[in-house]
């Protein structure tokens, strides 16, 4: 998973100018972040570096979906991607907290359809403008304590301050408790 995250990094790094748009415009464009991480997936496996991938997996025999699912030497990882803005949009000043606030039944529903899939489920949420260690800490801990009462957990692989003040890449890994 840390390759995956390392390619899709490092075309971010690429596009400064595109997601301080993103911030200066207050919009999240989440369609655009998986577009973008089905072309580094597309040429990756060209290169032989990734077994397979698909979009939009089915949750079992419900009409629910998943983003994404990549095999990797054999591993399978299932991603769900989230885009939030960090700032200020329509209006409203937006923080980690107040997101995984606003999308928290989604979150959970999606938690615990990635906790079911064989293989790896992660939350990979991309904001534009950091939100600072402070501010993602208090996000997590409000959605780790909705999640509880379903067993699960998520485990953050990245952390705010590895990244530029312009976004942030948080990988959350789903976890569902014995």
């Amino acid at each position: 998973m840390q390759q995956l995250l390392g390619w899709v990094n490092e075309a971010l790094l690429k596009k400064e100018d595109m997601l301080r748009c993103f911030s200066n415009l207050g919009v999240q464009v989440e369609g655009w972040l998986k577009a973008e991480i089905l072309f580094q997936l597309e040429r990756k496996m060209q290169e032989g570096l990734i077994d397979k991938f698909d979009r939009e997996v089915r949750v079992g025999r419900t009409r629910r979906k998943l983003d994404l699912l990549v095999s990797v030497q054999g591993i399978v990882y299932v991603l769900e991607l989230k885009h939030w803005l960090i700032g200020q949009q329509r209006g409203q000043q937006w923080n980690s907290r107040q997101h995984f606030n606003a999308a928290a039944k989604q979150l959970e529903r999606q938690a615990s359809d990635l906790s079911r899939f064989r293989g790896e489920g992660y939350f990979l949420i991309l904001t534009t403008r950091n939100p600072g260690e402070s501010d993602w800490s208090r996000g997590l801990q409000y959605i780790q304590e909705r999640l509880r009462r379903r067993h699960i957990s998520l485990q953050s692989i990245t952390e705010p301050q590895q990244f530029p003040e312009h976004y942030f890449l948080g990988l959350l890994k789903v976890n569902r408790k014995p």
